[in-house]
């Protein structure tokens, strides 16, 4: 579990990975070599379930840093920051950054 884990956050890190309904897109493609088109197809169903949760982090991170009025390289820096964290903890994180948003728009009467 823990080297699928690894190898799945490499395919995070090295291609831009969405879900889109129940398929995945993995780009760019041309770098998609044999063994990663095996592992993508071997692990679909989970590493769909990953690219949803990734996409609503991503979301979360963007609403805080949008109501805080933060820049994009702080949010490129936490983004980055949580995909180093380990994928069940995405979805702590994901409240954790709604919740911090969801704060600031109460606080300024948004």
């Amino acid at each position: 579990y823990r080297c699928f884990l690894m190898e799945a956050k490499d395919l995070f890190h090295e291609f831009e990975v969405h879900a889109v309904g129940e398929h995945l897109h993995v780009t760019p493609g041309s770098r998609i070599n044999e063994t990663t088109r095996e592992f993508i197809r071997a692990n679909k169903l989970v590493l769909l379930g990953m690219a949803h949760e990734w996409e609503n982090l991503v979301q979360a991170i963007n609403a805080c840093c949008d109501a805080r009025g933060e820049g994009d390289q702080h949010r490129q820096r936490l983004i980055s920051d949580c995909l180093g964290e380990a994928v069940e903890d995405w979805p702590w994180f994901t409240d954790y950054f709604e919740n911090g948003a969801n704060r600031i728009y109460k606080r300024g009467g948004q």
